[in-house]
Parts: C-alpha cells; sequence; structure tokens
C-alpha cells in the first residue's frame, strides 16, 4: 500500500498539468496511467493533432511553471477571424486592441505530452505509475480514499483527480452518472500546407453545414477543424485528398493563398457530455471525465484548467502544519459552486455556436450577419466577447 496526498487518474492532455500543478503547491502526488510510454512525435509535419490555448491560461501554465516547457513549440495566435460563408458580417478580435500579446496559442498534443512528460518524470514529488489500470474505488471513512489497481497495488490518499477522459473509469466506479447529447455531426480534423503566410491568424468560419476552424501552426500550416454531419464526415474522410482540399478552398475561400497539400484526416463524433456531479465522496472529476464540448471556439481544455486553479485555490499550498483536508466534503462542495457559473456560461456558449449558425434559410442567415456587424462594430461590446474567448470571465 502506499499513502499519497493526491491520486490523478489518467496523463493526458489534463492529467499531466494536474498533476505538475498540485506537486508545484507541495502536495504529494501519485500518477496513474494506463499507457506505458507516451506516443512517439510525429516524423510527417502535416500529421498534428492541436489544441488551443487562450491568453488567460497560458497565464495559469506560466504560475505552475509549466509554459516554458511548452513555449518553443507553441504557435500564437495575432489575430481571429469569424465570419458566416454566403453573408456579410464578420468579426475581427485582434491581440493588440486588447492589450495582451497574443490572443492564444496552438500547441501540437505529442509535444505537449512529451514536454511535460519529462516536467514530471523529474518532479520529486510526483511518482508516475505507467502502464496500471484502475480497478476499484473504495472509500474507508478513514480520511483516505482507497484505489486498487489492476495489478494488486493498493494507493490511499486524501483526494482522488479522475482525469482519465470521456469514457472515464474512476466516473463509473464511483457511481457518477452522466448525461448525453448528440449533435449529430463529426469533426473531420486534418493539417493544410499553406501557399501564403497566415501571419497568426485564425479564422471560425460558420458554413450552413457546420462551423469550420483554422488554427495557425509553424512552418506555414493550419491545422483544420471541419465539423459536418456524420454521413458527410465519413465521406470526405474516405475521399481523395485533392478532393478535399479542393472543397475545404470552397468553403474557406482564398485569403491564404491555394493550399498546397493536406495530411491524414482524422474523424471524431460531436457529443457533449456531462457528468451529472464533478465530485463524489473525496473524488473529483476534472477534464474529459467532467465534460466533454463540442470544439466550436476552443473552449473544453481551457475550462480544465480554471476548474484546476479554483480547486487550488481552496486546497492551498501545502505546509508541515496545514490543516486542509482536500478531500473534504465542504471543500468539494465549495469548488462545485464556485464553477458552476462559468461552465455553465461555457456549455451555453459553445451549445448556441454549434447550433445557431446551422441551417440554409436565407432569413436567419442575414440576421446573424447582421449580429456579427453589430458585435464587431460596438468596441466595448467586441472586447467583452474577446475576453470571453480568451478566458477572462471577471
Amino acid at each position: 500500500m502506499t499513502r499519497t496526498d493526491l491520486t490523478v487518474i489518467g496523463a493526458g492532455l489534463a492529467g499531466l498539468p494536474i498533476a505538475i500543478a498540485c506537486a508545484q503547491a507541495g502536495w504529494q502526488v501519485t500518477l496513474v496511467d494506463q499507457h506505458k510510454s507516451i506516443d512517439a512525435l510525429p516524423t510527417d509535419p502535416l500529421d498534428q493533432r492541436c489544441t488551443a490555448i487562450s491568453s488567460a491560461s497560458v497565464g495559469l501554465l506560466s504560475r505552475w511553471g509549466i509554459w516554458p516547457a511548452i513555449e518553443a513549440n507553441a504557435q500564437s495566435i495575432q489575430q481571429v477571424h469569424i465570419s458566416q460563408k454566403g453573408y456579410l458580417g464578420s468579426v475581427r478580435l485582434q491581440a493588440n486592441d486588447v492589450g495582451v500579446k497574443a490572443l492564444g496559442y496552438v500547441i501540437e498534443n505529442r509535444q505537449w505530452a512529451a514536454a511535460l512528460s519529462t516536467v514530471v518524470g523529474n518532479h520529486e514529488k510526483i511518482r508516475w505509475l505507467r502502464g496500471e489500470t484502475v480497478d476499484s474505488v473504495r472509500d474507508d471513512n478513514d480520511g483516505t480514499v482507497a484505489v486498487t489497481l489492476a495489478s494488486g497495488q493498493r494507493i490511499d490518499s486524501s483526494l482522488l483527480i479522475a482525469a482519465d477522459g470521456v469514457n472515464s473509469r474512476v466516473r463509473d466506479l464511483v457511481g457518477v452518472g452522466d448525461t448525453h447529447y448528440d449533435y449529430k455531426q463529426s469533426a473531420l480534423m486534418t493539417t493544410l500546407q499553406l501557399a501564403k503566410p497566415h501571419e497568426s491568424m485564425a479564422f471560425e468560419r460558420f458554413t450552413a453545414q457546420g462551423p469550420l476552424a483554422f488554427l495557425p501552426r509553424p512552418n506555414n500550416m493550419m491545422s483544420v477543424v471541419w465539423c459536418l454531419p456524420k454521413s458527410d464526415a465519413q465521406h470526405w474522410t474516405g475521399a481523395d485528398d485533392s478532393l478535399v482540399v479542393d472543397q475545404l478552398q470552397a468553403l474557406f475561400g482564398f485569403k491564404l493563398g491555394r493550399f498546397q497539400s493536406i495530411g491524414p484526416k482524422v474523424v471524431v463524433p460531436l457529443i457533449r457530455r456531462e457528468a451529472i456531479n464533478q465530485v463524489g465522496t473525496r473524488t473529483v472529476l476534472l477534464g474529459n471525465a467532467a465534460r466533454l464540448l463540442h470544439p466550436v471556439a476552443g473552449q473544453g481544455f481551457n475550462l480544465v484548467l480554471r476548474d484546476l486553479t479554483a480547486l487550488l485555490d481552496l486546497m492551498g499550498a501545502k505546509t508541515d502544519d496545514a490543516a486542509i483536508d482536500p478531500g473534504s466534503n465542504s471543500l468539494l462542495s465549495e469548488f462545485v459552486a464556485t464553477r458552476a457559473r462559468d461552465q455553465k456560461e461555457v456549455v451555453f456558449l459553445t451549445d448556441t455556436l454549434a447550433q445557431g449558425f446551422l441551417g440554409e434559410a436565407s432569413m436567419p442567415a442575414h440576421l446573424r450577419g447582421l449580429a456579427l456587424m453589430g458585435l464587431d462594430s460596438i468596441g466595448p461590446m467586441r472586447k467583452h466577447f474577446a475576453g470571453r474567448m480568451m478566458g477572462y470571465t471577471g
């Protein structure tokens, strides 16, 4: 049996920074990872799986000493252009206008994992158990939660943090149900090589079939998230690369010149999946274990970091004489109350953007165009919207 302050299940995009941030605050962390090793870095420059990080999230990662490990591989976003295909009206957000160095950044997921794995492996307060899965979770009523692994090893801790993804094993074991909403769409994700410089500009273009996002990457490439009805996404995934490039060109236009080549294509079904409760006895769900969102506007990962910040603010830094119990009912209840408003607003925002721009009817489309024009022309509204997109919720 191992005794630790915190047990973190899952060493993915969310689990790695969770473990590091908690350890930086002085808590002893045991990180349990079902994978024996991290994914190999891609050899094809067009083989990318990317995540957008907001300006506010960069501040949090810097606070925890994580940002320097990944900054070199991050592509800044200096401008965001939001438009609707076939109709007037657009919004342009610029870093200079809102007084920030960048509106956000785009990272390659495997580069992120490689960089943070090195940090985790060298941290004296993190014990990393690889190739292990959770067999059972039990509240021992003695101020600890007991996690038994498939190997037979047992870990007792004051708080269990589940960051083990959308199909969370911990969520099931502690009896927390979840809700599903099917958008009846899939996201086709790929990477394009451009003919013209993207100038650190991101694009969100709404089409009748769904949102189309272009995120800048180094070496004049763009990561693409193309939301489509499920059957259309499967069709384009199996289509010849040249036909997919032509279709993306037709939807996007020639602002970035003619698209030159395309990388591997991946399709992911789009659903919203939320845990009915984010906490259980001495257990908190973070990341996709708690909430899987539509990818429009790139809010999901940034919400995770704000959740983590609130939890750490309540826990505080561990000291020898600290009386804080990180798994107490009162602390976890306060965490839920603190985070409820931001979480609901983000769910509402992503649902509105994902569904409010669908359809080919001209009257609603013209009204949406007018709304975009109004948002762009009224400075305070545009700045408030930019702040929301950058993760500043105050």
